[in-house]
């Protein structure tokens, strides 16, 4: 009895072992024949969502709002397993291909680092030495801005993994200061320092943000992020996907379907704050992750370039003086839609005594310019009125220059544009003076 129980282990120890070499067989034989189609870097992030199903990546068009999910391929598969998790996405710059670990829908098994290209097609990144990465689920990590290092860990965890993507040697960093509940860590190219987001707590009144060095493994609770929501149970309510653009500015997609860009203010002390928050255009889900390439080669996209013109003075009427300007966003391509920042009117008086600027001028534009956003080759006519003039001066000038000032421009890039500006193409004539006298 005992001998037949061996023969029967022995067989299904075999079976495994021949299933296992099949499945080997089957994996190298269908990625042997196709080379990965790289991504074009633009600075948009990627998301891998589990709906609606696991494993499916999506491009976040940055451009519209609420933010556009447009889906890639079908879903992540290897052969023989079939589909997939992958729910620690970092972008490599040096291929402009996606990274992450491949892990089953259910149970602590890891398959191995994995690439994932433009079509959403899975490609197999090669055995790896030093360290064994364990079986378990990895649902954190990034690449590194120079695209030589993916730092991966589990959650919570007390254990940061680094991979040498050129070595492929794989080492460890012990973390101290946590364990703490960030779902996904993103490179900060700036200063080359992990964060991520804490979602889930019922004794605090906004999201922690937190910072980790990777050379030290120290991490430290840089602050509460004003207005960034925390209350909140389930899976639904982690920020299960964060990332950087090539500025610095910080984005955390919080799983039930929001995403917030964060100011993380880093001047001692900190004090994270939500700039802005976008609705998606997906619904609420579970096991999700999200990278972005935040280092953009300019040869890739063509740049905004502002341009404002028609710079007209309309009317005046006491120390109030109304006219109109364009603007237009000369550049085109699908990545250059520009939103403008501080808007201002100034004037420039000339009359007996010499130029003299004014001051004090209170202006409304319509429509609001701060913050309006122009398409490739898109152009908008705003009107502005000014208040508050000195009446005195204005009465005794005998011509008026009207400036405009654009002081920040900027796509989703992050490319800043300061001090833009245009003068009236024409001097007003104030007062019947004649301004050639």
């Amino acid at each position: 009895m005992k001998a037949n129980q061996r023969k029967m282990r022995n067989r299904a120890a075999l079976h495994g072992i021949f299933a296992l070499v099949a499945l080997l067989l089957v994996t190298g034989s269908a990625w042997a024949n196709s080379e990965p189609v790289p991504f074009v870097c633009t600075g948009e992030a990627y998301t891998v969502r589990g709906n609606p199903i696991q494993g499916q990546l999506f491009r976040i068009n940055q451009t519209s709002t609420p933010f556009v999910f447009v889906q890639i391929g079908s879903g992540a598969t290897l052969p023989g397993p079939g589909r997939i998790q992958v729910n620690n996405l970092g972008y490599r710059s040096t291929d402009n291909l996606l990274y992450a670990i491949a892990m089953p829908l259910t149970g602590n098994i890891n398959y191995g680092i994995i690439q994932i290209d433009s079509t959403g097609a899975v490609f197999p990144f090669g055995p790896l030495t030093g360290t064994p990465l364990p079986n378990a689920r990895f649902l954190a990590g990034d690449v590194t801005p120079d695209g030589n290092t993916f730092y991966i860990n589990t959650y919570p965890s007390s254990t940061l993994y680094i991979v040498d993507l050129v070595t492929k040697n794989v080492t460890t960093q012990s973390l101290s200061g946590g364990p703490v509940y960030v779902a996904d860590w993103a490179v900060n190219p700036v200063n080359g320092l992990l964060y991520g987001a804490e979602g889930v707590s019922d004794v605090i009144q906004y999201a922690p943000i937190y910072e980790l060095d990777p050379t030290t493994g120290v991490i430290t609770n840089i602050g509460e992020a004003t207005n960034l929501p925390v209350n909140g149970d389930g899976p639904e309510e982690f920020y299960g996907g964060c990332w950087f653009n090539s500025a610095g500015s910080f984005f955390v997609y919080r799983n039930s379907d929001w995403i917030y860009e964060i100011d993380l203010n880093l001047s001692v002390p900190a004090v994270p704050e939500v700039v802005i928050d976008f609705a998606g255009s997906a619904v609420s889900s579970q096991l999700n992750d999200a990278a972005a390439c935040a280092i953009v080669n300019p040869d890739d996209i063509q740049r905004a370039s502002i341009e404002i013109n028609d710079v007209r003075i309309d009317w005046y009427e006491g120390g109030t003086v109304c006219g109109t300007f364009t603007v237009t966003n000369e550049a085109g391509g699908e990545f250059t839609a520009v939103t403008l920042g501080e808007v201002r009117v100034e004037f420039v008086a000339r009359g007996a005594r010499g130029v003299k600027a004014t001051s004090g001028a209170t202006c409304g534009i319509i429509p609001v310019a701060s913050g309006y956003r122009l398409d490739p080759h898109e152009e908008a006519l705003f009107e502005f009125c000014c208040s508050s003039l000195d009446p005195v001066l204005l009465s005794n000038a005998r011509e008026l220059k009207a400036i405009v000032y654009v002081e920040n421009a900027w796509n989703q890039l992050g490319e800043i544009r300061i001090k833009t500006w245009r003068d009236s193409s024409l001097d007003f004539e104030l007062n019947g003076g004649d301004p050639d006298n």
